[in-house]
């Protein structure tokens, strides 16, 4: 019978703890036949194993097997050792190399490596929903936005399709970056907006879930989902869609933004509560046009700010929106939307912004 030596392969996060809707891991090998009375370096990457991994995938674990054989293929020699000169991680694969002692014996080898990616779970009335800024330029988009106090919810947050990293302000001095195929991990963080990197302009695509506090980390963490919590998301309430009229503002609004035409109030959410609220295709109308932009939409939590131009002191007061995406919100008071772009575009043609909201516990 064959004789494995030195068996190797440990995986920090497999299928079968995973939700399928959040990971998905499969094994690429490489084999290599070996030399009588010398060692061979085997190496596998995602280019050469069988089967080939996705371009996509995290490379999460890797290993070797070493098999004796005496004399021809089909004679294994149970009683031949061999040398181990190592088994190790490379960039993207794993290294694996070994030899037989004597001049009639070599060595079969096996190198292995398990590369996991991310599965959207994009069903808004579950656990997890989805985020993008498509077609807003790499603008700052929220994900997660408070009035008041931090998030009171853990948040995972993943980078699904786009090409780019994505930089994702929670709060802190720095951004936390997170590559294709990754997620933000991190507990009741002041916020969560993100953009992607300053040098570079792409459509950024991902999905978010929130978790009960104290599950995840209070120390933010860039990498694959944390095994074994997928029971601990918190599933939104269920869902009910709304229309919101739009006109100009009322004497006294403090609009001052030469950019505006109107707003559209979402007296749909009550103050005090914590919503996710999602925008379909179709959220308005631009005369005979499409959409009107989402770039010249944002949504507004504090009144007080609603005559601070987008881009001034504080752009995450204007979270801006695009079709098929959601964001949560909390503590809120007021929620209405903006109609930018005065002039330039239909704007006075906005009558009405219909977008679905879900009241989180």
């Amino acid at each position: 019978m064959l004789r494995t030596i030195g068996a190797l392969l440990f995986v920090i996060a497999a299928t079968s703890g995973v939700s399928a809707q959040t990971l998905q891991c499969e094994t690429g090998t490489t084999n290599g036949s070996g030399v009588y009375n010398g060692a061979q370096e085997v190496v596998v990457d995602r280019s050469n194993s069988n089967p080939k991994l996705d371009a996509s995938d995290t490379i999460v674990a890797g290993g070797c097997d070493f098999q004796t054989w005496l004399g021809t293929p089909g004679s294994p020699h149970p009683e031949e050792p061999s040398v181990l000169f190592w088994q190790k991680s490379i960039a993207n694969g794993y290294s694996c190399k070994a030899g037989a002692r004597t001049a009639n014996a070599f060595v079969l080898t096996t190198a292995k490596i398990v590369g996991c990616h991310i599965v959207p779970d994009l069903t808004p009335a579950g656990p997890s929903a989805p985020f993008s800024n498509l077609g807003l330029g790499g603008s700052t988009v929220a994900v997660a936005r408070t009035t008041k106090g931090p998030v009171p919810y853990g948040i995972r947050a993943c980078n699904l399709l786009g090409g780019a990293d994505i930089a994702f302000d929670i709060g802190l001095s720095q951004d936390v970056v997170v590559k294709m195929g990754s997620c933000l991990e991190v507990d009741q963080p002041a916020r969560v907006f993100f953009r992607t990197p300053d040098t570079v302009t792409v459509d950024e695509f991902g999905s978010y879930a929130l978790f009960a506090p104290g599950i995840l980390s209070q120390t933010p963490r860039s990498g694959l989902p944390t095994n074994g919590v997928e029971d601990k998301r918190i599933k939104v309430g269920d869902f009910h869609s709304a229309v919101s009229s739009c006109a100009p503002p009322a004497p006294g609004v403090p609009f001052d933004t030469a950019d505006y035409w109107g707003y559209c109030p979402m007296s749909a959410l009550q103050a005090g509560k914590n919503y996710r609220v999602c925008v379909d295709a179709g959220y308005s109308a631009q005369g005979a046009k499409l959409e009107y932009p989402g770039s010249l939409l944002p949504i507004i939590v504090d009144p007080a700010r609603m005559s601070q131009p987008p881009g001034g002191p504080d752009e995450y007061q204007y979270m801006l929106i695009t079709a098929n995406t959601c964001r949560d919100l909390f503590g809120i008071t007021t929620v209405s939307l903006l109609i930018l772009g005065k002039n330039n575009w239909n704007d006075q043609s906005v009558r009405q912004f219909l977008y679905r909201y879900a009241e989180i516990p």
